[in-house]
Protein backbone atom coordinates (compact mmCIF):
# COMPACT_ATOMS: atom_id res chain seq x y z
CA UNK A 1 0.00 0.00 0.00
CA UNK A 2 3.32 2.33 -0.19
CA UNK A 3 3.12 2.74 -3.47
CA UNK A 4 -0.28 4.62 -3.93
CA UNK A 5 0.80 6.84 -0.88
CA UNK A 6 4.36 7.36 -3.18
CA UNK A 7 2.54 7.87 -6.16
CA UNK A 8 0.54 11.00 -4.86
CA UNK A 9 4.04 12.35 -4.27
CA UNK A 10 4.98 12.53 -7.79
CA UNK A 11 1.83 12.42 -9.82
CA UNK A 12 -1.21 14.70 -9.93
CA UNK A 13 -4.44 13.07 -8.44
CA UNK A 14 -5.72 11.96 -11.40
CA UNK A 15 -2.96 10.11 -13.00
CA UNK A 16 -2.77 8.19 -9.55
CA UNK A 17 -5.85 7.42 -8.72
CA UNK A 18 -5.84 6.29 -12.82
CA UNK A 19 -3.13 4.14 -11.92
CA UNK A 20 -3.91 2.56 -8.47
CA UNK A 21 -7.55 3.70 -7.30
CA UNK A 22 -8.81 0.74 -8.12
CA UNK A 23 -6.72 -1.71 -6.35
CA UNK A 24 -6.49 0.71 -3.83
CA UNK A 25 -10.26 0.84 -3.24
CA UNK A 26 -10.26 -2.90 -3.46
CA UNK A 27 -7.27 -3.42 -1.19
CA UNK A 28 -9.49 -0.70 1.48
CA UNK A 29 -12.88 -1.94 1.18
CA UNK A 30 -12.73 -5.72 0.45
CA UNK A 31 -9.69 -6.95 1.64
CA UNK A 32 -8.32 -5.16 5.00
CA UNK A 33 -11.93 -5.96 6.90
CA UNK A 34 -11.17 -9.45 6.96
CA UNK A 35 -8.49 -8.75 8.49
CA UNK A 36 -8.12 -8.09 12.66
CA UNK A 37 -6.12 -5.11 13.79
CA UNK A 38 -2.93 -7.43 15.35
CA UNK A 39 -3.21 -8.80 11.92
CA UNK A 40 -2.90 -5.74 10.45
CA UNK A 41 -0.52 -4.51 12.64
CA UNK A 42 1.75 -7.68 12.03
CA UNK A 43 1.48 -7.76 8.16
CA UNK A 44 2.85 -3.81 8.75
CA UNK A 45 5.80 -5.05 10.68
CA UNK A 46 7.05 -7.89 8.27
CA UNK A 47 5.57 -6.47 4.92
CA UNK A 48 8.06 -6.77 1.92
CA UNK A 49 8.04 -3.90 -0.13
CA UNK A 50 6.13 -3.06 -2.99
CA UNK A 51 8.73 -3.24 -5.67
CA UNK A 52 6.33 -6.33 -7.49
CA UNK A 53 3.57 -4.07 -8.38
CA UNK A 54 5.63 -2.18 -11.02
CA UNK A 55 7.01 -5.49 -12.09
CA UNK A 56 3.01 -6.06 -13.52
CA UNK A 57 2.87 -2.92 -15.45
CA UNK A 58 3.52 -2.54 -19.30
CA UNK A 59 7.06 -1.04 -19.67
CA UNK A 60 5.67 2.14 -21.10
CA UNK A 61 3.74 3.27 -18.09
CA UNK A 62 6.62 3.60 -16.12
CA UNK A 63 8.38 6.17 -18.37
Amino acid sequence: MDAPAEGRLTMNETACWRRYGLAWAAVRHDILPKFSPAEREHAERVKPTDALLDLVEEPWEQM
